[in-house]
């Protein structure tokens, strides 16, 4: 079995309280289904992960806070093949007597073989320029948007929040982190293209490009 034939197969669940409701994606296997058997565990042990996400996503928009009038959590699958699944995650909560309304991204993007999530540096492994090339496309993107920073922006870690999609790789920073708090979540969308030197064959990357 080629490994652009690996994907997930997600439902939908949902926790629902007063004032709360969070949606989130459970996967129930491997797709197409004889390779359940091949990756036995997988998908549990991506699940665990997921809800260690929206679990801590809901503590920090305040699902404890007293005070808490609303709490909205959502989810995009943004990519869903050859052997990779990335997930962005979205919470909003309104507490009573705050100045502003709570909004948080987080995203996880697992390697659908193991199991295992994928962090920035793990996408490229051994350093091959990759910092430099994001890091310049994402100077070039402030600049172009006029957008207005609270300190300046040099590199990106290999800690790097992220997410893919069929096009991209999207960077993004939690509102007030590098920017003013007005300018909400900031997510920079890095072509593919621009990456495509810089990927072999060793590269977790590698599979994206065959879209």
């Amino acid at each position: 079995m080629s490994r652009e034939d690996l994907k997930a197969n997600i439902i939908e669940r949902e926790i629902r309280r007063p004032n709360i409701t969070v949606v989130y994606p459970e996967v129930v296997g491997l797709l197409p289904p004889n390779l359940n058997a091949r990756h036995r565990g997988v998908a549990e042990k991506m699940n665990q992960v997921i809800d260690r996400m929206v679990q801590r996503m809901m503590q920090e928009v305040g699902v404890t806070n007293p005070d808490l009038a609303e709490m909205i959590g959502t989810f995009k699958v943004t990519l869903n093949k050859n052997g990779i699944l990335s997930i962005r995650f979205e919470s909003f909560s309104v507490i009573r007597m705050a100045a502003h309304p709570l909004t948080i991204v987080r995203a996880l993007t697992f390697n659908l073989r193991t199991g295992n999530v994928i962090d920035l540096f793990g996408l490229f492994g051994v350093e091959k320029g990759h910092r430099r090339i994001i890091g310049d496309e994402i100077k070039r993107q402030i600049k172009t948007k006029e957008i207005p920073l609270i300190s300046e922006f040099t590199r990106i870690n290999d800690d790097q929040e992220y997410y893919l999609t069929e096009r991209a790789l999207v960077i993004f920073f939690q509102r007030a982190t590098i920017a003013a708090g007005a300018a909400g979540i900031l997510e920079f969308p890095i072509p593919y293209n621009m990456l495509r030197n810089i990927i072999g064959r060793d590269c977790v990357m590698e599979p994206v490009l065959w879209f």
